[in-house]
């Protein structure tokens, strides 16, 4: 039931559909209080046997649908809920008569666009995602179906997914805090980008800075020198000084070979050549410029210690990033996290330069961590340590406090909880624990041999690992949680299903074996009736001149009771025989059989009754009951018609597979609130002495349109008139 509007085509059987009933099906019990006292008789006697198997049939299957774990709803095309379990009421309350636009979103019409009415027009099984009012989310499944007394009703069933859809929000918003992380990483490196290039120009500027100054100023403070073609050092600055005795040369000496090869090029090419030197601390870039007339080479350096730093951390911020943005797809991505979280882990410690990884998990049976993944120990050594109690090593006190454990230099730094790691051999050790939503579900630690202590970047690192992996390990446990749950609401749903179909054929069995006893039953009582009747005519004939005058009156009372029976009990007889002595369905005139029946119709001439009949279709019909459905129809009419002309129409028309007969007549008309009792067997409006008849009339055409799988309704105002719809299929 999503917010949206529902169709207008409402349908109509002689099954009635109380709104404020919360079953699907009810049995109609007949008003002893208006019947003769041998028909309340008959009610009482154990003929009733049948009917109350087929109510303890309908409690067990009402049973059975109030207690599903899901919500389960039946709709009638008017928006009113024929049943709702106990799971839908406990989630939205009770309906109290009110349509679902109504009950649910508090509106005075239908919604604009309903989902969940779609199905009426395409009559297949849709299945969508809805936010409920309650603020839960569900699984809907909208399944249409026909009942067995003709009505097109809407089963809706609703499975709460709110835990799914709060991971798959979770999961969106990690995605988008990822694609953020992304945007802010290439600004930066942008940025960084930026700077390089602005301290490469810097640098050119500044060496053509130098060029044009003296040739060896001593107030230099970078390294100038000049060396002849042939590599002999003409002359050096005070701040070569370093560089000549790293190379183990002087002024009127040959210069180093691998600056001779440098020379050589820049000299046979004529063109200014670079090199870069790496002196003590400092990284040197030298700049040879060849001046060929005269036969040497100046070289100008320039300290760029600073900026090979800043590339230097540029390149490993990229490396960081790169290795941070493709596994967190790859975690996102596949449903088997552990070889990526595995895969993860090795490349974030050959990435740093680490030696050794360890990741434990926390198991909440034995309370203690568990050796998740490792490298860097033998698997004799990883056994030992396979189990780990909170508080206990490195790990330990990280899972216990929730808190990252960084120790560095750890040979030099007693600390009792890096005594295991120290055992392997490592100097500088890093454990960060795996949290999601503030609870710990495990560790993820580096470690390394040959370094004491981690940069900035390098923990940063570290961190932003260990927070994907934590997110990796919360959605498998999500999906496997959902994935279990999945299976064991499939499971249940196919049993109840199961369930169902087995009771439903139950109730259709009862329902043919009731069928079948009430023609059997009013067969039977028609004997003792005419009996009543024969006996009753022969006391008349032959002793009515002896009998006092209220004998004689309680005789023709008695002789009027047991024609009504008589009456009553025909039509019981053929309401019953509509489902069990039909004919085959064959393809018929409508205008022909419409016909017929008219002119078997004496009433219409008693009454000065003009009869109009359109243009009505071709169809699928039992002709013996459609001329019965017809005939019902028009004595209806004219029987509640106080007009000195009562006038009666009868057309037809065609909509997709269906046809539609209209009959209008001029009558009393009746309340629109009385629709569904007036195709009740035994319902009447009028009394008896204002209107004969059984009452069955119009539930007799209601049990034929039922039959041809169609439906019957009406239209009508008091005093205006009525209206009768019959909907049939064009074939069967």
């Amino acid at each position: 039931m999503s917010q949206s509007k529902h169709p207008q085509n409402v349908s109509k059987d002689n099954a009635v559909k109380d709104p404020d009933s919360t079953s699907a099906v009810r049995i109609q019990s007949i008003d002893t209080d208006n019947l003769d006292p041998a028909h309340k008789d008959n009610e009482t006697s154990g003929n009733n046997l049948p009917k109350k198997i087929l109510e303890e049939g309908h409690i067990r299957s009402n049973d059975l649908l109030e207690n599903l774990p899901v919500y389960l709803v039946l709709l009638t095309p008017d928006y009113h809920m024929t049943f709702a379990n106990r799971f839908f009421r406990e989630r939205f309350g009770e309906s109290n008569g009110r349509r679902c636009f109504e009950y649910l979103f508090d509106r005075n019409e239908p919604c604009e666009a309903c989902e969940t009415y779609k199905v009426l027009k395409t009559m297949k099984m849709h299945r969508r995602e809805w936010h409920g009012p309650d603020g839960n989310w569900y699984d809907i499944y909208d399944i249409p179906f026909t009942e067995t007394d003709g009505s097109v009703l809407i089963m809706e069933v609703g499975v709460e997914i709110t835990k799914r859809k709060k991971a798959e929000i979770e999961r969106d918003r990690y995605r988008k805090y990822l694609e953020d992380m992304v945007k802010a990483r290439t600004e930066e490196l942008e940025k960084k980008n930026i700077q390089l290039v602005m301290d490469f120009h810097a640098l050119e500027e500044a060496e053509e800075s130098m060029y044009n100054l003296s040739l060896f100023p001593r107030e230099n403070p970078y390294p100038v020198f000049r060396v002849s073609n042939d590599g002999i050092i003409l002359h050096a600055n005070p701040a070569a000084a370093e560089l000549m005795t790293q190379w183990q040369c002087s002024v009127g000496g040959p210069i180093a070979t691998q600056i001779k090869e440098a020379i050589d090029v820049t000299v046979a090419s004529g063109v200014s050549n670079n090199i870069e030197i790496r002196c003590g601390e400092h990284d040197f870039l030298l700049h040879l410029v060849p001046i060929l007339d005269r036969g040497y080479v100046n070289f100008y350096g320039h300290d760029v210690t600073e900026l090979k730093k800043a590339q230097s951390a540029l390149e490993k911020s990229e490396a960081h990033f790169k290795l941070l943005s493709e596994t967190a797809e790859r975690l996102i991505m596949w449903s088997n996290f552990q070889p990526v979280v595995n895969e993860l882990c090795r490349e974030t410690m050959a990435h740093l330069g680490c030696n050794v990884f360890f990741n434990y998990i926390t198991d909440d049976k034995t309370g203690r961590l568990h050796l998740n993944a490792f490298a860097g120990i033998s698997d004799e050594d990883a056994e030992k340590i396979e189990w780990l109690d909170y508080g206990e090593a490195v790990c330990g006190y990280a899972a216990l406090d929730g808190k990252p454990i960084i120790a560095e230099n750890i040979f030099n730094t007693p600390d009792i909880r890096t005594e295991l790691v120290k055992s392997y051999g490592i100097q500088a050790y890093a454990c960060h624990p795996l949290t999601v939503q503030g609870k710990v579900i495990g560790t993820l630690s580096f470690g390394t041999r040959t370094r004491t202590e981690f940069s900035k970047e390098d923990l940063i690192l570290m961190r932003r690992v260990a927070a994907q992996v934590a997110g990796a390990m919360e959605r498998a446990r999500l999906i496997n949680e959902i994935q279990r749950s999945k299976e064991k609401l499939e499971k249940r749903i196919q049993e109840r299903t199961g369930n169902l179909e087995e009771a439903l054929k139950k109730l259709d069995l009862r329902n043919k074996e009731l069928q079948e006893f009430a023609f059997i039953a009013s067969h039977d009582l028609r004997e003792p009736i005419r009996k009543i009747q024969t006996f009753g005519a022969i006391i008349q004939d032959r002793f009515g001149k002896d009998l006092p005058e209220q004998a004689v009156d309680y005789f023709k009372r008695m002789q009027n009771a047991v024609d009504r029976m008589d009456k009553l009990l025909e039509s019981l007889l053929g309401y019953s025989r509509v489902s069990t002595r039909g004919n085959p369905f064959i393809r018929a005139d409508l205008n022909e059989l419409t016909r017929e029946t008219i002119n078997d119709f004496t009433i219409i001439d008693k009454k000065e009754a003009t009869i109009e009949l359109g243009d009505l279709p071709a169809a699928e019909v039992d002709p013996p009951q459609f001329r019965q459905l017809i005939g019902n129809l028009i004595h209806n009419a004219l029987k509640f018609n106080r007009s000195s002309a009562p006038k009666v129409i009868i057309r037809g028309e065609i909509e997709g597979d269906l046809c539609r007969i209209f009959v209008e007549d001029n009558g009393i008309g009746f309340d629109e609130q009385y629709l569904d009792s007036i195709f009740m067997p035994l319902q009447r409006l009028h009394g008896r002495n204002e209107y004969e008849g059984s009452g069955m009339g119009l539930a007799i055409c209601a049990k034929v349109a039922e039959r041809h799988g169609g439906n019957i309704t009406a239209r009508s105002k008091p005093g205006e008139g009525s209206t009768f719809i019959v909907t049939l299929p064009l074939r069967h």
